[in-house]
């Protein structure tokens, strides 16, 4: 996404996506920052509700002010722009009974406005969403699955986080909407179409505690995205930017507890055949995270109550000499490759553990290869004892996935596998980081979102 700063002129949405992730630029995201201001100030009188919406949303979660935008020495406040595009689409349902814009564009807004404290009237709210509502009990009217998914996050946000709470007829729609979108579920994750299944996946995780069990596998929906991604599905930045939060455990409800002072500056980009890759700094460059992000539930990291071995290894350092016969090369240009050394062993230490429920803990040392990554050191793992270690995981462009460890599979509800140096420096990147000799790496189910 973030070739768009040098290639395209950058969306809103992409920004929201940069922020709601947990690797940075933060370079690029503030230069696209100001590439939207300046956008803001140039055509905003001209933007749709939608496009004010979206504005507003990505200079709230660059930990910006939207009241105050300011670029080349002039000021807009979008957050009355919005209300103004707002008002003229509730206007137009009071003498048309449909707003002039859309209801994925109104939803879009009141979104906005609610994660900018702005308080709309509760008989505002109820007149757009009875609109809607009256509309899709129409014969043959169905509304998208995005639009249901924003009107979704929209309702969730003015019912449970503004300052009225809801009122029972918003509780009441919102149920409906989640109703609707768990009716779009398809039997292998996709909800609507793949394009509309990332939103759905925030509005259905957002309101988790409104679906039924059993009625829909946050997994599966998951496993369906990043499938695509890795299929090429999701090449265009702006259908990648509604996808990426959901892989994250964020939602646009999150827009507003984005915390850019503490974002890693951990982004590195290399163009690889035209696209993407995303690797880690080397672990000398990783900013050890606040101790304070790093509190488990019912566990302290470092309290493990686990007795490692700290194996004092003495490793041959052999002398060889080679002794190569007299050859008559066939090409006087030939060259022989010089010998290498032999690979030498390292020992790491290896944990696993449930930080949820503290349900299992295993360790174990073991010896792998000097540039062997955590990868390859879950592979020995698995190797040497797969009733204690094996594991699932999914490629994506960020690199490995683990879904799945000892049986315990990660998903938004019950928890997702972090891993850690003995530091407490997280790993994004499985295989690029390389464990030294004697160095701890814990693999942890947990809550924890960084």
């Amino acid at each position: 996404m973030i070739r768009t700063v040098e290639e395209t002129s950058p969306e809103p949405s992409v920004l929201i996506a940069l922020n709601l992730a947990r690797q940075h630029d933060r370079t690029a995201e503030q230069q696209i920052l100001r590439q939207l201001k300046r956008k803001a100030l140039e055509n905003g009188t001209e933007f749709s509700t939608g496009t004010a919406a979206w504005y507003t949303m990505a200079v709230l979660s660059s930990c910006d002010d939207p009241v105050n935008v300011e670029a080349d020495g002039e000021q807009l406040n979008l957050v009355m722009l919005l209300m103004s595009k707002l008002q003229t689409d509730i206007d137009n349902i009071d003498t048309h009974l449909w707003p002039l814009s859309d209801y994925y564009q109104v939803s879009l807004a009141v979104l906005a406005l609610c994660k900018n404290s702005i308080c709309l009237p509760s008989w505002t709210i109820e007149k757009i969403f009875d609109s809607a509502v009256e509309h899709s009990n129409q014969e043959g009217f169905t509304y998208p699955v995005d639009t249901l998914a924003v009107a979704a996050l929209a309702l969730r946000c003015v019912s449970f986080e503004s300052q009225h709470h809801g009122t029972p007829k918003m509780k009441r729609a919102l149920q409906n909407v989640i109703d609707r979108i768990l009716a779009n579920v398809q039997h292998d994750g996709v909800i609507g179409d793949l394009s509309t299944t990332g939103l759905a996946i925030q509005a259905l995780s957002a309101n988790h505690d409104l679906i039924p069990p059993e009625s829909w596998d946050c997994q599966s929906s998951v496993e369906r995205l990043l499938k695509g991604i890795s299929n090429g599905m999701f090449e265009n930045p702006l259908a990648l930017s509604l996808v990426v939060p959901s892989l994250y455990n964020r939602t646009y409800l999150d827009i507003d507890t984005t915390n850019c002072l503490w974002d890693i500056d951990n982004l590195l980009l290399n163009a690889r055949m035209g696209r993407v890759a995303i690797a880690p700094k080397t672990p000398s460059t990783i900013p050890t995270i606040p101790p304070s992000t790093l509190t488990f539930p019912t566990l302290t990291l470092p309290s493990l109550n686990i007795t490692l071995p700290s194996p004092n290894l003495t490793l041959p350092s052999p002398n060889l000499t080679l002794t190569f016969p007299n050859l008559t090369l066939p090409s006087p240009n030939l060259t022989l490759p010089s010998p290498s050394s032999p690979t030498h062993d390292i020992s790491v230490n290896y944990t696993v553990m449930d930080a949820v429920s503290n349900s299992f803990t295993h360790w174990q040392l073991l010896k792998v290869p000097l540039g062997s990554t955590v990868m390859d050191l879950m592979m020995e793992a698995q190797r040497v004892s797969p009733s204690r270690f094996s594991f699932d995981f999914l490629y994506t462009p960020w690199g490995p996935f683990i879904t799945r460890i000892h049986g315990l599979a990660a998903d938004f509800f019950s928890g997702r596998w972090l891993f850690f140096t003995g530091e407490h420096v997280l790993i994004h990147n499985l295989e690029d980081y390389q464990p030294s000799d004697g160095e701890q790496i814990l693999a942890v189910f947990t809550f924890l979102i960084i």
